[in-house]
């Protein structure tokens, strides 16, 4: 009696061009440039863009361009801004960052 032997293979991995990317509107924290771009995804705190690691801007060639957020409060919700009009914040257990220009704001008394 004979039975078909059925090889049991490692699957290759992906092809450098078949691996999955992010596509859609970057932003640089140095000169405020605006522009399309694709990343390779990269699940987790070190995906491409993300404010654990940024990209080249192809304008001011400056590391600090991130990937626009799919997600945004309403509209008509109240934003804190810094003056140098950056939104992106690191918040400390005493003040508010900003990575854009280094201020650092006191945390406001919003119950009032």
């Amino acid at each position: 009696m004979s039975a078909e032997i059925i090889p049991f293979k490692r699957p290759e991995p992906p092809a450098e061009d078949d691996v999955p990317h992010l596509e859609g509107a970057f932003f640089c924290m140095a000169c405020d440039h605006e522009w399309q771009g694709v990343a390779p995804h990269q699940p987790g705190p070190l995906q491409f863009g993300s404010p654990n690691n940024p990209v080249q801007c192809p304008s001011c060639k400056a590391h600090r361009g991130y990937i626009k957020f799919d997600f945004m409060p309403a509209e008509d919700e109240l934003v804190w801004s810094c003056d140098c009009k950056n939104q992106l914040f690191v918040l400390t257990t005493t003040h508010i960052h900003c990575p854009c220009c280094g201020l650092k704001q006191v945390f406001p008394d919003f119950s009032k």
